[in-house]
């Protein structure tokens, strides 16, 4: 047979399928002209066929062609693809690169690469390249224009995308490209045509779920919340197991934005009755409730959750949500008792302070709502911070107001005293730490530390006392009970209520004042003038204390410092 009519043959029966045909017509091109490629290489194309699948068999024969003719990048190129198939994407990226090395016009092998840098290995500019080269050769390939639009997507070039994907488009439906152009169209914010394009994808493929369920969101994105629920009712009606949790969520979600709350809370129900175990359910119907303003059926279905869960750790979301849904319903003992015992939870602990607080505040006890709150800003509760300085500002200012009032009437009745005289108008700071104590029961120094910064750290100046503790500055009223040359014992009390205490205070001979609140506790202190602390470090010492702010305590300031930040 001549070599052009056998090649003719093997082409129809490649184009007809004929297996047959082409496994029979390939041996006798190989028999004919076994120093030629063109036989091994049709014989790789009936071994890779789904018919007579055989990887092992197609490489042998490929590789026997691209051995007798070197010169013939197509054959590497089909080398590339066997491998690529098999996902060897490194084996075929080495193949398509020698079939550009003979031919660097290659367009199949062009439009490989640009697929492997875009997919594999992610370098957008190389493989921008190579699919522009590939469409300079083949302007209307589709698949090459569909690289070139999901590549200006990744890289965010919305407006060409939109020009290559309407160019990879075509008269038959094509799955990869609609779903590319959705993307496309939704990142540009096109939702009504994005909504379209989407209605036809489902209407090709409805029998896919995920695709009817993506609908769905983006329909609920896009408030359509009618047709959001009709979407997502089919895909709960096409699940064979139990219907996920996510696609009822939406389906709920869509009904009661729907105005169908009803029918919402009817579904749900339903689901409840089917599973009566599953915890999220009812926090669905919680939220659904919650929306059609049915406090109380919210708090019953919270408390399920959490008698389900029986989980200190896992139902600490649905204990702070019934704390507040409790005060909101002006359950007020119910709501403490739930923020009460979460404190007990190391942590919840931080929540469980700042619902506390929240509570003294709704009963305007601003005093026990400060001192909760204060303790939950410590444990890092932002919502506590934020509170504090939206709603208790004027309270703490009121009360730090009314410590300075107090304190300099006292200063000016006592004006005479020598001890007074000579620790006023002076910074005392921690300078030292008794290293025996320190030692030895690190535990109780810690304490300590927290306590008398706490209470301790302190300015007297004509205008009174400011003490400053460690994240908020606040107001505290002394009393002198005692006093001679060296000493002077007094009576404090915080203007907010929070602590009442007693101190001793000494000059020592180098001048050191010793502070001591509890017996064997002292802490020393060192005097640092006022006119000689730079502004910026008077400024932050008086908002608060950090490690970095704490360079002119003296020699010790750093382990003063590491112990009383452990310790908080």
């Amino acid at each position: 047979m001549e070599k052009e009519t056998l090649v003719s043959d093997l082409e129809k029966a490649i184009q007809t399928n004929n297996i047959s045909s082409l496994e029979s017509l390939a041996k006798t091109a190989v028999e004919q002209f076994p120093q030629e490629a063109f036989g091994y290489a049709y014989l790789a194309t009936l071994f890779s066929s789904k018919e007579q699948l055989d990887y092992k068999k197609a490489q042998t024969c490929i590789a026997k062609a691209c051995e007798l003719a070197p010169s013939e990048s197509s054959y590497l190129v089909k080398f590339a693809n066997l491998k690529e198939e098999q996902f060897l994407y490194e084996e075929a990226r080495i193949l398509y690169l020698k079939a550009l090395n003979i031919d660097e016009n290659n367009f199949e092998a062009l439009k490989n690469m640009g697929l492997y840098e875009l997919r594999v290995s992610g370098m957008f500019d190389k493989a921008k390249d190579y699919l522009l080269k590939a469409h300079a050769i083949e302007k209307e390939d589709k698949l090459v224009n569909l690289h070139l639009a999901e590549l200006y997507y990744e890289q965010k070039n919305l407006e060409d995308a939109l020009i290559s994907i309407n160019l990879a488009l075509g008269n038959a439906f094509d799955e990869p490209t609609t779903v590319l152009l959705i993307k496309i169209l939704f990142a540009l914010g096109n939702k009504k045509d994005g909504l379209k394009v989407y209605d036809s994808l489902v209407a090709k493929r409805p029998d896919n779920i995920s695709y009817r369920f993506d609908f769905a969101q983006k329909l609920y994105n896009s408030r359509v919340y009618g047709e959001a629920a009709t979407q997502l009712k089919k895909a709960m009606d096409m699940s064979t197991d139990s219907v996920p949790a996510s696609f009822v969520d939406l389906y709920v979600k869509a009904l009661t934005m729907n105005g169908k709350e009803a029918e919402a809370i009817a579904t749900l129900n339903t689901v409840i009755e089917n599973e009566p175990d599953n915890y999220v359910y009812y926090n669905l119907r919680a939220n659904a409730y919650l929306f059609s303003n049915n406090i109380a059926d919210a708090i019953k279905d919270l408390k399920e959750i959490i008698r389900l869960l029986d989980d200190n750790n896992l139902d600490f979301d649905y204990r702070e949500k019934l704390g507040f849904l409790l005060l909101k319903n002006q359950e007020v003992d119910a709501s403490k008792a739930v923020f009460e015992a979460m404190i007990s939870n190391t942590t919840q602990a931080k929540v469980g302070l700042y619902g506390l607080g929240i509570v003294a505040f709704s009963q305007d006890d601003f005093a026990l709502a400060y001192h909760f709150l204060k303790k939950a800003k410590l444990k890092g509760n932002s919502d506590a911070e934020k509170f504090i300085y939206k709603k208790l500002n004027n309270y703490l200012s009121d009360i730090k107001n009314k410590a300075i009032a107090a304190n300099a009437s006292h200063i000016e009745s006592n004006a005479a005293s020598s001890m007074l005289q000579k620790i006023n108008g002076k910074l005392w700071s921690f300078s030292s730490l008794d290293s025996q104590v320190l030692n030895t029961q690190p535990e109780n120094v810690y304490n300590s530390i927290v306590n008398s910064f706490q209470s301790t750290s302190f300015v007297l100046t004509e205008k009174g006392t400011l003490m400053v503790k460690s994240v908020h500055a606040e107001g505290t009223v002394f009393h002198i009970i005692e006093e001679n040359d060296q000493d002077l014992k007094l009576a404090c009390s915080a203007v907010d209520g929070s602590r009442k205490y007693e101190m001793k205070l000494h000059l020592s001979l180098d001048n050191e004042l010793i502070m001591t609140e509890k017996a064997g506790e002292n802490i020393h202190f060192k005097a640092t003038k006022l006119n000689e602390i730079p502004f910026a470090v008077s400024k932050a010492y008086n908002r608060t204390m950090i490690p970095q702010e704490m360079e002119f305590l003296g020699a010790n300031a750093e382990a003063i410092s590491s112990a009383f930040f452990k310790a908080s």
